[in-house]
C-alpha cells in the first residue's frame, strides 16, 4: 500500500511512425539492468533481449506475473517456458510459474517499495512507502488511518497501534468504523476487540473466548479426558465467580452458550456447563 504523487503531465500520443532500427535500452526492474532491444513503431513496440549485452546475453528474467495460469494461452506458455535452457523468475510468492523456474529471485511487493515510476500514460509518480508493524501489517491509529490520512487499512493488513489481530471479528469492527467515518457518522475508536473464535485445525475443533490466556489473576477450571482428545479450561473471577474466558479443544459444543455467559456469573457448576445438554 502506498501513496502516489503526480510529478509530470501525461504525454500526448503522436501519429504512427515508420519502423526504424532497434533501440538499445535496459530493463528497469533490478540492478542487473538487462539489455533490451525495442523494435517496431509508435503504438506497436516490442521488447527483445539484447544478445550482445554482457549481463543477460540474449536472455530476460520473468517478473511479477503468473502466465502459466493467467495468460490467454496458458498451456502454450507453459510448454515454451519448459523448453527454455534457463528460466529465472522474480516474485514474492511461490506461483506456478515460479515453481517451474530454475532460479527464483525473492523480491519486495509494490507496497514495500518507495521511489518513482512512469505509468503507461507517461505520468511520473512518486510512491511513498507506508510504515509497517514489527510483525507485519500497515501501522494505523484507532480510526484505521495510516500515516497518509487518505489511506485506511482494515483486517489482516492493518496493525492497530502496532498489533495485527488476524480474526474476522476485529476485521468487521474495523470495516464498520471506516464506513462510519466515510459516511459522516463516526463511532468510537477501535479498542479491545472481541477475539473469540471457533476453528478446526487439522481436523480438531478448537475455540477460545475472552481472557483465554488467564492474564487476569483468578481460579481456572480445567477438564480433560485421559486419552487427550478433549480439553476445556474456564477462567473465573475469584471473588465473584464471573466467567472471564476459556479454551475448548476436541469438543466445542459448549462454545455458544459459554460465550453468551462471558462477563457474567456462571449459573451452575463449570463441569455441568461443559457436559450438559446441547441445543
Amino acid at each position: 500500500m502506498y501513496t502516489v504523487t503526480e510529478l509530470t503531465e501525461p504525454t500526448e500520443p503522436g501519429p504512427p511512425t515508420e519502423p526504424g532500427p532497434p533501440t538499445a535500452t535496459h530493463c528497469p526492474y533490478c540492478a542487473l539492468q538487462c539489455g533490451t532491444l525495442l523494435t517496431g513503431s509508435r503504438g506497436a513496440v516490442v521488447a527483445h533481449p539484447d544478445p550482445a549485452f554482457p549481463a543477460n546475453r540474449g536472455s530476460l528474467c520473468h517478473k511479477g506475473c503468473n502466465p502459466v495460469v493467467s495468460a490467454p494461452d496458458a498451456g502454450r506458455i507453459a510448454e515454451r517456458l519448459a523448453a527454455l535452457d534457463l528460466l529465472v523468475v522474480a516474485d514474492f510468492v511461490p506461483s506456478e510459474t515460479a515453481l517451474a523456474a530454475d532460479v527464483v529471485l525473492p523480491v519486495t511487493q509494490w507496497a514495500e517499495e518507495e521511489g518513482t515510476l512512469t505509468n503507461l500514460e507517461g505520468r511520473v509518480l512518486r510512491r511513498h512507502r507506508l510504515a509497517t508493524g514489527e510483525r507485519g501489517g500497515f501501522l494505523v491509529d484507532g480510526r484505521c488511518r495510516t500515516a497518509d490520512p487518505r489511506i485506511r487499512a482494515v483486517g489482516d493488513c492493518a496493525a492497530v497501534d502496532g498489533r495485527c489481530h488476524g480474526l474476522v471479528g476485529p476485521g468487521y469492527r474495523m470495516a464498520d468504523l471506516v464506513a462510519r467515518d466515510l459516511t459522516g457518522d463516526p463511532g468510537d475508536a477501535f479498542s479491545a476487540p472481541d477475539l473469540s473464535t471457533k476453528l478446526k485445525l487439522l481436523g480438531v475443533e478448537v475455540a477460545s473466548f475472552g481472557d483465554a490466556h488467564a492474564r487476569t489473576a483468578g481460579p481456572e477450571f480445567i477438564r480433560s479426558d485421559r486419552g487427550g482428545s478433549r480439553y476445556a479450561k474456564l477462567v473465573l473471577d475469584g471473588a465473584t465467580g464471573t466467567l472471564l474466558g476459556g479454551v475448548l479443544a476436541g469438543d466445542t459444543g459448549a462454545y455458544a452458550a459459554l460465550r453468551t455467559l462471558l462477563g457474567r456469573r456462571l449459573p451452575g457448576p463449570p463441569d455441568l456447563l461443559l457436559t450438559g445438554p446441547r441445543p
